[in-house]
């Protein structure tokens, strides 16, 4: 895909998330999370495939943990292709539906 990324849309899950008293987190979790998508799209932003194929628009689904540091040198993207679920670390879901990410063993402070 070529060019900068259209800019990213609202949050894709508008449940609020479920409060919990402070600590009711496991100490090495990212805590709740919520997921994010961005589109591309346009002539710009066109996913070519081995076939000759295109793909536009594509929307990404993406989680965001912690704080970018001003040095912008402490960002981790993980690819997968084992799930379709962007739910990599923390808690996301209210209730009975609230579930800890995929990879939550993996990612968080301390891992």
């Amino acid at each position: 895909m070529a060019g900068a990324p259209a800019s990213p849309t609202q949050p894709s899950d508008k449940r609020d998330l479920k409060e919990r008293p402070t600590g009711a987190y496991p100490d090495d979790s990212v805590g709740p999370v919520r997921r994010q998508s961005v589109t591309f799209d346009g002539p710009d932003h066109r996913l070519a495939l081995d076939s000759g194929a295109e793909l536009s628009p594509v929307t990404v689904a993406y989680e965001t943990y912690g704080t970018l540091s001003p040095e912008r040198d402490n960002a981790v993207l993980v690819c997968h292709a084992l799930s379709g679920d962007a739910h990599a670390a923390g808690y996301h879901g209210t209730g009975s539906n609230e579930k800890p990410g995929w990879w939550d063993l993996f990612i968080g402070p301390g891992k």
